[in-house]
């Protein structure tokens, strides 16, 4: 088992209003909980990942564990959510689904390798103005290390 850092860069985020809501906020859930939340105004918001890398017996491709990786082994994914937090009460209306999987298995080799951390970068307004959601397609999302 490996243990990488994988740094979440969020650009281009739609603003506070957006389908009713007047206080949007982006942030990283951690099980069922939202943390680090930052105004969807923000210039940029970043956030930074601990994931456990285990290499799956049989098929020869990595897994993902962590606090904030969800989902089953080969569709491991990081939930980047929108909502409005009210005093210690977080409403979502929306997430991201940042897909963690082995296409990456190069760039998550170089990340073991060199200690640098992995890095997504992600414009998160879509099409129409709003916080990008759903899962992420793969041009969504520009990886390096």
């Amino acid at each position: 088992m490996a243990r990488i850092e994988l740094e979440i860069l969020c650009r281009k985020l739609p603003g506070l209003v957006c389908n009713g809501h007047n206080n949007v906020r982006l942030g990283l859930q951690l099980g069922d909980e939202v943390i680090a939340d930052v105004a969807a105004d923000a210039a940029e918001a970043k956030f930074t990942v601990i994931i456990d890398v285990i290499l799956s017996q049989g098929e020869h491709r990595f897994d993902f564990r962590g606090a904030a990786v969800h989902g089953k082994p080969g569709d491991r994914f990081i939930y980047l959510s929108w909502g409005e937090r009210h005093g210690n009460v977080w409403q979502m209306f929306r997430r991201a689904k940042l897909k963690i999987t082995a296409p990456m298995n190069l760039l998550v080799e170089q990340a073991i390798k060199s200690g640098v951390p992995l890095v997504a970068e992600i414009d998160m307004t879509d099409v129409k103005g709003g916080p990008i959601c759903g899962s992420l397609k793969t041009n969504d999302v520009r990886w390096s290390v």
